[in-house]
């Protein structure tokens, strides 16, 4: 269930303290604009030795400030205790749901965000979040039959939002919603309909034309991709996230030198961030100019360390490079993880089998080749990896 896809889709909408995104994959400002657009840091509330109890107003400010910095365990009892005071805070509750999801608790973000749009039913900010949290759910989990409703749940809450004739801005969020939830149903041509609409509605938004760019991207078309995310990180220049899936298609378009330049600024940007920490080891291995393989190393187990399962390309990174070093070992361990979180990749496969060969596996080995086949037929690495086996 967890594809780059969905994660970085993840990251960059949460506007990276991040992830996704996933991610881009949120602000402040996620608390009040459905489009998330980035806005400076609110200031914590002042405080003062003779100071009166916190009002409900000054924990719900608190808690955009630990949520805009990403401590969100403290912006969660922030949130929880402006509205333990005040339990009619309709952004004290928006808080606390995007707090929730953000914590991964999503049955109570689901929960939280249908109390809102109860409370305030033409709360247009709700009605995504709640889209949102649909996806999320069903993007994260690991049997995806016991969430199987919640894509068309979250496309039908969608329509009530676009119902409420929300403004030109609204309207962006709610078609860039709908492009990530169509992307995670794999319809990959609505989603690029639906992204182009947002684009269209706001056409400086970052977020929005992250998004674009991925799902162009998704479709093969790496240098519009790459085009559309030059402008969204023209627009949000200190986004680590947006930086380092810029240099990630530099270094895939050829551009290895310049893409390394780019993720190392993304990594001065936002240097505990998985995502970019993943992606600058992925080019410190890969990249044959400014080659290093400990640095390379050390960044992956430093992004796995920083989130352990939501990138299985690092994994698979970081697998090729025990494979490399002839730990036969710790190459299969971390193989199996990208396999086990990505199954339908081929080159996850072969490079499995590899490690399973290097340990004396050969039945194993054997299947896992087979399996790269039967996902790519004419993949000649497997069949010359088959091939060595007999």
């Amino acid at each position: 269930m967890l594809t780059f896809w969905s994660v970085f889709s993840e990251v960059i909408l949460v506007k990276r303290f991040y992830t996704l995104g996933l991610l881009a994959l949120f602000s402040a400002s996620l608390l009040s604009s459905p489009v998330l657009a980035q806005t400076p840091a609110p200031a914590a509330p002042a405080t003062s030795a003779a100071a009166k109890p916190p009002t409900s107003k000054q924990y719900l400010t608190l808690g955009k400030y630990y949520y805009y910095v990403g401590q969100y365990d403290s912006a969660y009892y922030a949130f929880r205790k402006a509205l333990d005071l005040d339990p009619k805070s309709n952004d004290s509750l928006l808080g606390l749901g995007r707090t929730q999801l953000r914590l991964r608790l999503y049955s109570a973000s689901i929960e939280s965000f249908k109390r809102l749009i109860q409370s305030d039913s033409r709360n247009t900010s709700a009605y995504i979040a709640l889209a949102q949290a649909y996806k999320d759910q069903y993007s994260s989990s690991d049997d995806p039959a016991t969430v199987k409703g919640n894509l068309d749940d979250a496309l039908r809450v969608l329509k009530d939002a676009e119902s409420l004739k929300p403004s030109d801005v609204n309207l962006a969020a709610i078609y860039n919603q709908r492009a990530l939830i169509y992307a995670a149903k794999k319809d990959l041509s609505k989603a690029l309909e639906a992204s182009a609409q947002a684009v269209r509605l706001a056409p400086d938004d970052d977020v929005v034309l992250s998004n674009q760019a991925s799902l162009l991207y998704q479709d093969g078309k790496t240098a519009e991709a790459l085009s559309t995310l030059a402008r969204a990180v023209a627009l949000s220049p200190r986004d680590a996230v947006n930086r380092a899936f810029l240099g990630k298609l530099m270094v895939q378009s050829g551009k290895g030198k310049e893409g390394l330049d780019e993720l190392s600024r993304a990594l001065r940007l936002n240097p505990k961030n998985a995502f970019v920490l993943g992606q600058y080891g992925i080019a410190k291995y890969t990249v044959k100019e400014g080659r290093d393989v400990e640095a390379a190393k050390k960044s992956l187990e430093g992004a796995l360390q920083g989130d352990s399962l939501r990138y299985p390309e690092f994994y698979f990174y970081l697998g090729r490079i025990y494979l490399d070093k002839s730990d036969a070992k710790n190459a299969k361990a971390n193989l199996a993880k990208a396999v086990a979180l990505e199954p339908t990749q081929a080159e996850y496969r072969l490079f499995y089998g590899k490690a399973l060969a290097a340990n004396g596996d050969r039945t194993d080995a054997q299947r896992q080749y087979n399996e790269a086949l039967r996902l790519q037929p004419d993949y000649k690495d497997a069949k010359d990896a088959l091939a060595l086996l007999k």
